[in-house]
């Protein structure tokens, strides 16, 4: 890998995490400004905690989702013509 490459490589990266971090940080500073409740919305650290307890139900949940939305349009498409 030549070095321009390499540098537009941890750019991008740079600018990836920093676009990620901006917008996990605005989620919190606005559901805890808003006093928004957890059960409509949770702060990022909630839903980190959960992904991390429960991650064989969200998998699974996942598949489904996928699964439904791979097939979900195949399948309306005779019916819608």
């Amino acid at each position: 890998m030549s070095p321009d490459t390499r540098r537009i490589l941890l750019k991008r990266l740079f600018q990836v995490t920093l676009g990620v971090a901006l917008f996990v940080a605005a989620w919190h500073l606005t559901v805890t400004a808003l006093h928004i409740p957890k059960y409509l919305v949770p702060v990022p650290l909630d839903v980190a905690k959960s992904f991390r307890t429960d991650r064989a139900v969200i998998a699974s949940h996942v598949g489904f989702t996928l699964s439904a939305a791979a097939f979900g349009p195949a399948a309306s498409s005779p019916v819608t013509g």
